[in-house]
């Protein structure tokens, strides 16, 4: 079968229309999670164009669901005390960092992003806990859909590999839903991802405010922002190659920036930071650098290595050069925080590996994208059961229960 003759094949008439609706609708009596997850599988994978917003909508809604009914533990603790503080106080109340730093003992005025919102939020709504966990959720996956959605404009992507990369980039690579640490490191790395996507779009003061949002909302942000924009101007796109030594000397200008921005940052945390042990090791080091080597490679095989290809490969460097140095000196913690903002470029990486695939092997073709989909929901399953957070009645026994314990969950 061809490719051509793929694309005739389409579930827009009603009769698949209406055996989908059939078969959702018995999913979510049995299983609701279950069937939110089958059906963003569907819409990644299926022939039938027109589908991200109920992907996005299936995705939200599950992942809501999976972090209202998530034990609270970790940064979740203190950001819940400090919502149910700031739902009865004045909005001035954020200038005084002495009290509240009683609280959450790392409050900062300079990130009233975050704070400002916990505040807004405790008067709009109340300061029940699934506030938090709802605001924080659709902060984080409604900014990577949207980042998405522009890189994908700008690149020209179709509506199938869009879904595809937005799959990976919900279930696999972003793991907000799997901790109750980094909330607000995952809120503020999301919208420093789109403020790259609106870079690539050239919508450049959009990109500059998205930017200065983020570092709002977590101030080591800042870090990776101002690395990124330096090496983008000394190292901006040029399509005609530098000399040698032109190259080598703002090669070298990239580097003492990093070195002199990284210990002015990341040194003054070193001596409160813990050197315990966390989830990184030298294999997740591994796995980003083979995938930004073959990235690399394939974009320049196919001669695509264009503006958007390479300012994401010039945008890797900076916090995985900082992550790796944190691991190497023995702050594994810190490692972790800084890798964090690795996980919304491996979606755009992952949909150059899969265009390198050349359409005439159809069979491969088509299920190199079906089984990056099934890898990333299986991904997901196997953190869900893994994770040290309990979900309802813990593991991934939440995603089979029928309607009536999943709304039990959440509303206890």
């Amino acid at each position: 079968m061809t490719v051509a003759a793929l694309r005739r094949l389409d579930l827009t008439g009603w009769l698949p229309q209406a055996a989908l609706v059939l078969m959702f609708s018995a999913g979510l009596a049995l299983a609701p999670l279950l069937a939110l997850m089958a059906m963003c599988l569907l819409a990644a994978t299926g022939l039938s164009g027109g589908l991200k917003y109920v992907f996005l909508l299936a995705a939200c809604v599950l992942f809501c669901v999976l972090n209202i009914s998530k034990e609270i533990e970790g940064d979740l603790i203190t950001y819940l005390q400090l919502h149910q503080y700031l739902a009865n106080a004045s909005i001035l109340e954020l200038l005084n960092s002495a009290e509240l730093r009683t609280i959450s003992p790392t409050y900062r005025v300079t990130e009233a992003g975050f704070y400002g919102l916990l505040w807004l939020l405790g008067h709009l709504f109340g300061d029940g806990r699934a506030v938090i966990a709802v605001a924080a959720t659709l902060a984080v996956y409604l900014s990577t859909f949207a980042g998405t959605r522009l890189m994908a404009r700008v690149e020209r992507w179709n509506e199938r590999l869009t879904l595809v990369v937005m799959t990976v980039s919900f279930f696999a690579a972003v793991n907000f839903n799997l901790t109750t640490h980094l909330i607000r490191q995952h809120i503020s790395g999301s919208l420093a991802f789109l403020a790259f996507a609106l870079f690539l779009a050239k919508r450049r003061w959009a990109a500059v405010l998205t930017a200065c949002v983020a570092c709002s909302v977590h101030n080591g942000t800042a870090l990776i922002v101002a690395n990124v924009a330096v090496f983008g101007a000394l190292l901006p796109y040029e399509r005609r190659p530098r000399s040698a030594w032109q190259t080598a000397l703002r090669i070298l200008g990239c580097g003492l920036f990093l070195a002199a921005s990284s210990a002015g940052a990341v040194v003054p945390e070193l001596a409160g930071a813990a050197l315990g042990e966390s989830d990184i090791s030298i294999w997740h080091f591994c796995f980003a650098l083979v995938l930004w080597a073959l990235f690399i490679y394939l974009a320049g095989a196919r001669g695509a290595r264009g503006r958007t290809a390479y300012y994401i490969g010039l945008a890797f460097c900076v916090p995985f050069l900082i992550s790796a140095a944190c691991f190497i000196v023995g702050f594994p913690v810190l490692a972790l925080r800084y890798y964090v903002y690795l996980e919304w470029l491996f979606g755009a990486m992952i949909a150059t590996l899969l265009m390198a695939i050349p359409r005439r092997y159809v069979g491969i073709y088509l299920f190199s994208r079906l089984g990056v989909c099934a890898a990333a929901m299986l991904i997901f399953l196997l953190r869900i059961q893994s994770s040290s957070w309990s979900y309802g009645p813990g593991g991934s026994r939440l995603l089979v229960e029928d309607p009536v314990s999943v709304s039990e969950y959440i509303v206890n």
